[in-house]
């Protein structure tokens, strides 16, 4: 959904920095793990939202 869209890029590059610790470790791979729970996350509340939705009667 946000893969073109260079805001969600900003996003990631400026919000994200704030939690890497190097003292764990490889600093790009701990962003990689950030993003990509941030993407399970996100499905996972717009999927609840839909089924809610889909669920609900005017």
């Amino acid at each position: 959904m946000n893969v073109l869209n260079h805001k969600v890029a900003i996003f990631f590059l400026t919000f994200l920095p704030q939690f890497v610790n190097y003292d764990y470790g490889y600093a790009p791979l701990q962003m990689i793990v950030l993003g990509l729970l941030f993407i399970v996350l996100t499905a996972i509340i717009f999927g609840l939202l839909g089924i809610k939705l889909l669920t609900t009667t005017p």
